[in-house]
Parts: C-alpha cells; sequence; structure tokens
C-alpha cells in the first residue's frame, strides 16, 4: 500500500502529504506554504488529497456538538494576557537602560 497518495512510498511521499494536510490545517511556515502552493498548481494528486482532508476537517468539525467555553475562562484569558504585557513592558525598559532582566 502506497502511503505517498500517489508518489510511490517512501520519505519524499510522505513528506508531501504530511505538507499537504498541513496547509490543510494552516500548520505550515510561510516557505512550506509557498513550496507546497506551488507543488499544488502541478500535482491532481495532493490537490486530491487537499480536498480530501478539507472534506474530513468538516466532517469532523460537525461531528461533535458545541459547547460553550467554561464561565471565567474570558477573564482567565484576558488577566494572563494583562500580565504578559506588564512582564514584556519591564523586559522592554530593562533592556532600554542596559539592565540585566536575568540574574547571570
Amino acid at each position: 500500500m502506497s502511503t505517498g497518495h500517489g508518489h510511490g512510498d517512501g520519505p519524499v511521499a510522505e513528506e508531501l502529504a504530511a505538507d499537504v494536510v498541513g496547509r490543510a490545517l494552516h500548520a505550515l511556515e510561510p516557505d512550506e506554504e509557498g513550496r507546497v502552493a506551488e507543488h499544488l498548481r502541478e500535482c491532481a494528486v495532493c490537490r486530491a488529497l487537499l480536498s480530501e482532508t478539507h472534506e474530513t476537517m468538516a466532517a469532523l468539525a460537525h461531528a461533535l456538538p458545541s459547547q460553550e467555553p467554561p464561565a471565567g475562562l474570558r477573564t482567565r484569558i484576558l488577566t494572563a494576557a494583562a500580565g504578559l504585557l506588564a512582564l514584556a513592558a519591564v523586559v522592554a525598559a530593562a533592556v532600554e537602560w542596559d539592565i540585566p532582566v536575568l540574574p547571570v
């Protein structure tokens, strides 16, 4: 059985298939995205895999009932983000004043 979805077996075929699925998941780095987009223009097999992956993702999205997030989640996220912003401000000030941020 071929794991490369029409590209034969082996690491190159497996990498191509993984990259196509990665594109469907919006999980590629910009340079990978460009390389895969270029490949998809030329390869009907990988376009079919991309379409199949999108269909599977859509089916999975509707497979479970939606749920409301836990109470207080928004507040916890915003509190954590505010803490990170405060920390970033302290680090930026330390860098500006050439103060070591971490002990050496």
